[in-house]
């Protein structure tokens, strides 16, 4: 379809300068499709917002809790294995302390009285 557009230069300059396009054709053939898409995108987002149309997201809600809760029980067996991990360091500690006292009382019973 041919159309015939009557602009001055003024508005022939910012539309270059708008799309980034230095000829005319191309310039204003960028600058009808942009505006049009914007329209459609505006006649959406109205709907949007009124109501009209919407967004099931039962599926992504179900799966954020999901993943929720599996980040949830991975932080708990965490803390569950630090605090383990933390409990065997301090029976390790515990043996070791009742090692040395033993070896100490043997060494002090072996130690001449004066």
């Amino acid at each position: 379809m041919k159309v015939t557009v009557n602009l001055s230069e003024s508005e022939v300059i910012e539309l270059h300068q708008f799309t980034g396009q230095f000829e005319n054709k191309t310039a204003l053939r960028t600058f009808v499709s942009d505006a049009l898409m914007l329209r459609r995108r505006e006649t959406l987002a109205a709907k949007f917002v009124s109501g009209a149309i919407g967004v099931e997201l039962s599926d992504y809600q179900a799966t954020r809790k999901l993943e929720h809760s599996r980040k949830s029980a991975a932080i708990r067996q965490k803390r569950r294995l630090s605090k383990s991990t933390l409990a065997q360091g301090y029976k390790a500690t515990a043996a070791r302390d009742r090692k040395m006292a033993a070896q100490w009382s043997e060494l002090t019973e072996a130690w001449p009285e004066k």
